[in-house]
């Protein structure tokens, strides 16, 4: 069914949800702009501060990697408490529209179906990716493979993959993330790793514990027979 023979009260809820949408992404360029122009005056500030041999304190790598975190986390609870009252306010609309009144199960039906088109309205959108590893060292999960006598075959395909750092990962500051996709492992021209050097992982004893977990023996996008030895042809 096409978004023309959806239902009325659907097709108003969804008119009223984009409406809804259109604004909160206008409020978050307002955001942006400003957040812009707070750092444009940050870095005028820090011209007469006192701290280095030419008089101009500059803030360190720890300190503006701090300061992103701290965005990044902003908005990403500002997404989702932006996503739940979209879903409800559809909901809400649809059984108004349908029943007249606040029908329980009519609104229950509508909130489980908006809360579903809201999943996909986020999934386009960048959104904040974060491991839930406390300490990667601890893991008594890791997966052993050998991965360098396979390394001809599969060529690293592994560190193609969006593997998500936690904070302990940003705390070390020895992974490189995406500044575009919070807090993926950076990636290359090639879609590769920035770790990756000469097919081998040049962290390997500090990479995060995303890539600790990961098994590549029943990814089909890898291996179509992990024992034998037969690798997947590429898309």
């Amino acid at each position: 069914m096409t978004d023309d023979d959806a239902p009325p009260a659907e097709a108003a809820a969804k008119a009223l949800a984009a409406e809804a949408l259109a604004m909160s992404n206008a409020a978050i360029d307002k955001t942006l702009t400003q957040l812009t122009a707070t750092a444009a005056r940050f870095e005028q500030a820090t011209e007469s501060l006192p701290g280095t041999a030419t008089g101009v304190a500059t803030p360190t790598v720890e300190h503006l990697d701090a300061g992103l975190r701290s965005v990044h986390l902003m908005i990403a609870q500002a997404r989702s408490q932006l996503s739940a009252v979209t879903a409800a306010h559809e909901a809400l609309v649809a059984s108004l529209a349908e029943r007249g009144d606040l029908d329980g199960d009519s609104y229950k039906r509508h909130r489980e179906q908006a809360v579903l088109r809201e999943q996909q309205r986020r999934a386009a959108q960048h959104d904040l990716r974060i491991a839930d590893i406390p300490d990667k060292y601890a893991l008594d999960d890791g997966v052993e493979l050998d991965c360098l006598e396979r390394l001809s075959l599969c060529h690293a395909r592994c560190c193609h993959l969006d593997h998500e750092l936690a904070e302990q990962d940003l705390d070390e500051g020895v992974v490189r993330w995406d500044y575009g996709r919070p807090y993926v492992i950076g990636k290359d021209d090639r879609n590769r790793c920035v770790h990756n050097e000469a097919g081998r992982c040049s962290i390997y004893g500090a990479r995060p514990g995303s890539c600790r977990r990961y098994d590549c023996r029943s990814d089909r996008s890898i291996w179509l027979d992990f024992d034998n030895r037969i690798i997947a042809p590429r898309d």
